[in-house]
């Protein structure tokens, strides 16, 4: 029996589609950066990038996350391993002009909201009206010439239907390492911790498929809305080791923690690893292949299982405004005695035509640091981005998930529509609307159909620029 607190991980790391298509030019060969002023949502785990997808990405991996990562460009200007990325988000680490800043301390947003919620449920019609305060706070540090540390913090505040939520309702932290030990041998460590009240999933502003489009990188938002407050903590390393020019290969072990305090209580824990093999075709093509094991152990209700994972996939850019990376696998659960075998895979494509960008993820992958029980799920997420103006920006997105096995039922469905104005230099004016709907077990989501609107600033210094 394995028993934890809700906030115990967090000791380790305190610190519109029409008009956007119609308006669209053919797919053009411009890259402009069509990439949201706004941040994504915290409850997502933070996809840094390894020097080999082989084994970083979880989707390739077979390792349980709530957020799928792809990166296909070689063209950063970062070493491969140091590229990290803001927390809840697909946008690179890094020192924006005009932060306020201590040293290597700095705050990477602040925002300010209001929102409206809307839940009916089997309970009835459930209303939240809440104002939102949160920042993300950035520690980053270059050690040396190819060392790098950064811890990242993100609070938020609620005051919902007149009430003070003076225990941080929602908030997510991150530690992320590169070190360089020897000119054959990288590691990176993470850790990763999130703190998702019952409230702030309501709450949360579904921006659907965050991503990059200078270099594919895909971040996929955690979007169930489970019926109980909801813990996550995802540690773990990758060691690599440059066996030629253009191979590497990765060793990765990883722990998994998750807690739910609904129904009456239930964590668990994963643990496990993954090795993996990478080689570079040609500049714009790498193919990879891994094995993953993984066992999870429950407090209670559920019994113990392993996972097996064999992955193997392809990474290719087409010029500068496509990317694509796709995966097949063969997965396994041993459970009370009984095999289960399933295909698999993933995928994650990126595009920009004109002033548009487009981004889907597809994953297959274990259902732990989802819905904290046994089983595979199936996630789909697509987001579209055009930029109107100057200033003027739209995004709609979309996603979907369809639990396998244990449990069958549950699926969630949602859509959701953010447009932002530039009215500072650092300021943004945001508006978004979300609909979302879930089915299946009470006890695993909160069934229903939630509408949720906001509306607020955004401060962002150095906001990411946008197009002529």
């Amino acid at each position: 029996m394995i028993r934890f607190r809700e906030h115990s991980g967090l000791t380790f790391v305190v610190v519109l589609a029409i008009t956007m298509l119609t308006a669209a030019p053919a797919w053009s060969q411009e890259t402009p950066d069509t990439q949201s002023p706004s941040k994504e949502t915290p409850d997502v785990q933070l996809q840094k990038e390894s020097p080999q997808p082989a084994v970083s990405e979880p989707a390739l991996a077979g390792l349980s996350a709530d957020a799928s990562s792809s990166d296909a460009s070689a063209s950063n200007p970062l070493p491969e391993g140091e590229r990290f990325r803001l927390l809840g988000g697909a946008q690179l680490l890094g020192m924006q002009p005009g932060a306020i800043r201590l040293g290597p301390v700095y705050l990477s947003s602040v925002d300010l909201m209001g929102a409206y919620e809307n839940f009916d449920g089997s309970g009835g019609k459930n209303i939240i009206r809440a104002g939102i305060l949160s920042t993300n706070i950035v520690f980053d540090k270059q050690l040396g010439a190819h060392n790098r540390l950064a811890l990242q913090y993100h609070p938020q505040l609620f005051v919902a239907n007149g009430d003070f939520q003076y225990d941080f309702a929602g908030h997510s932290a991150n530690l992320s390492g590169f070190y360089t030990l020897s000119p054959r041998w990288t590691m990176n460590i993470y850790d990763t911790y999130a703190y998702l009240s019952n409230i702030q999933q309501r709450l949360q502003t579904l921006t659907g498929l965050g991503f990059d489009t200078s270099t594919g990188y895909t971040a996929s938002n955690r979007f169930l809305l489970s019926p109980g407050n909801f813990v996550t903590n995802s540690s773990g390393m990758s060691l690599g080791y440059k066996a030629g020019e253009r191979t590497t290969i990765t060793l990765s072990p990883i722990i998994n923690y998750a807690y739910t305090n609904s129904p009456g209580g239930l964590s668990g824990l994963q643990y496990g690893g993954a090795v993996g093999i990478s080689h570079q075709l040609s500049e714009s093509r790498t193919a990879m292949a891994s094995y993953s094991a993984q066992k999870t152990d429950y407090s209670q209700q559920f019994s113990s299982a392993w996972y097996h994972t064999i992955s193997v996939g392809l990474s290719q850019a087409f010029g500068r405004t496509a990317f694509i990376t796709v995966t097949g696998q063969a997965n396994t659960i041993v459970e009370s005695g009984s095999t289960h075998w399933t295909g698999g895979g993933s995928l994650s494509f990126t595009k920009t035509f004109g002033k548009t960008a487009l981004a889907a993820s597809y994953m297959r992958s274990n259902q732990f640091l989802s819905t904290l029980n046994n089983g595979f799920g199936d996630f789909v997420q697509v987001t579209l981005s055009r930029q109107f103006t100057q200033k003027f920006q739209g995004t709609i997105g979309g996603g979907m998930y369809n639990g396998l096995w244990a449990p069958k039922s549950n699926k969630s469905y949602y859509g959701s529509a953010t447009l932002s104005y530039q009215l500072l230099s650092n300021l943004f004016g945001v508006a978004s609307y979300a609909l979302r709907k879930q089915s299946g077990d009470s006890s695993v989501l909160l069934i229903g159909t939630e509408n949720v609107a906001t509306v607020g600033l955004q401060w962002i210094p150095g906001g990411r620029p946008t197009v002529p």
